[in-house]
C-alpha cells in the first residue's frame, strides 16, 4: 500500500481557498498531513496574477500545496497569496522566465518558515539527485532514493524536480530539454516503487487531480544537456511512467532531484 498523505482530493481544499481566521499561536504543527490537506493548485490560474501567467511558475506553486497544508493558520491569505510570497526577491527569486533551481527552493523555503516563526533549528532541508545545489543542503544522496522520502514525508514535504528528456535512439542516452516540479504526496517505496503526486501544469489538468506515477529504475546510458553536472550517468535515476502527464515536446520524465523538508519535532497528536 501507499505510504499516504493524500490519495484524492478534498473539496475542502479547493484552489487559492482563503484559510479561516485564527490565532496563528493556537495553530500546532501536526504531522503526518491527512488525506484532503494538500490542495492541487494550477500554476496558470489567473486568479493568482502570476509574473509571465504563471508558466514559469511550477516550483512556488508545488511547494505551496504543501507549505499551506503545513501553516495552517499561520498563514492568513489564500493559496495564491502564498505562491506570490515565496516567488519573491526575499524568499525563492523565481524567475519569470526561467523558472526556479533547486537552491532557490531550498533557501526560499528556509528563509520564509523562519519568517513564519519557525526557529531554523526544528527543521532540515535536504536535496538529493545530480542538479548543482549547495553543499549546506546536501544529503548525501546522488540518486534519488524512494525509501529515504517516503521517510520523510512521515515528518515533513517532498517536492520533485523533474526533467524532460529525448532519448536518443542510437545511443539510447537521455538529452535534457526542460525541467519542472511537482508535489509528492504519496510514496510506495517496494519494488517497483510509485509516487502519487499533484502536478501543477495545466496539461494535467485545470481541476484538482491525484497521479499514480509508476517509477522504472534505469540502467545504463548517460544524461545529457547544458546544465552544470552534464553529462551524467543515467544508471540509478528514475523514469515516471503511469499517469505523469509527459509534455508535448519531450519523449520521457525523469526525476532530476528531491527536495525534503523534514520538521525534527513534530506533535504527533490531534
Amino acid at each position: 500500500m501507499l505510504l499516504s498523505i493524500l490519495v484524492i482530493q478534498s473539496d475542502s481544499a479547493d484552489n487559492g481557498q482563503e484559510r479561516p481566521d485564527g490565532d496563528p499561536t493556537n495553530r500546532r504543527l501536526v504531522l503526518p498531513l491527512r488525506d484532503g490537506e494538500i490542495p492541487d493548485l494550477t500554476q496558470t490560474d489567473p486568479k493568482g496574477g502570476f509574473a509571465r501567467e504563471g508558466k514559469s511558475y511550477c516550483a512556488p506553486v508545488a511547494i505551496s500545496n504543501s507549505l499551506i497544508a503545513i501553516l495552517g493558520d499561520r498563514w492568513q491569505g489564500s493559496q495564491y497569496d502564498l505562491v506570490n510570497e515565496i516567488a519573491s526577491e526575499g524568499f525563492m527569486k523565481t524567475d519569470p522566465v526561467d523558472g526556479t533551481g533547486p537552491n532557490g527552493v531550498m533557501r526560499g523555503v528556509r528563509q520564509f518558515l523562519i519568517s513564519q516563526g519557525y526557529d531554523e533549528k526544528s527543521f532540515k532541508i535536504d536535496f538529493q539527485g545530480w542538479r548543482s545545489h549547495a553543499a549546506e543542503f546536501s544529503s548525501g544522496l546522488e540518486k534519488p532514493d524512494p525509501a529515504s522520502f517516503a521517510d520523510a514525508m512521515k515528518s515533513g514535504a517532498v517536492w520533485l524536480n523533474v526533467g524532460w528528456y529525448r532519448k536518443e535512439a542510437e545511443s539510447g542516452d537521455y538529452v535534457r530539454i526542460g525541467g519542472h516540479w511537482v508535489t509528492a504526496i504519496g510514496v510506495k517505496p517496494s519494488a517497483p516503487p510509485a509516487v502519487m503526486i499533484h502536478d501543477p501544469a495545466p496539461r494535467a489538468g485545470l481541476e484538482p487531480r491525484s497521479q499514480l506515477v509508476r517509477l522504472k529504475r534505469i540502467n545504463g546510458g548517460t544524461l545529457k544537456g547544458t546544465q552544470k553536472n552534464l553529462p551524467h550517468p543515467a544508471d540509478g535515476f528514475f523514469e515516471m511512467g503511469g499517469e505523469m502527464v509527459i509534455k508535448s515536446t519531450a519523449d520521457c520524465a525523469i526525476i532530476d532531484g528531491v527536495v525534503t523538508l523534514r520538521f525534527t519535532e513534530p506533535e504527533k497528536d490531534r
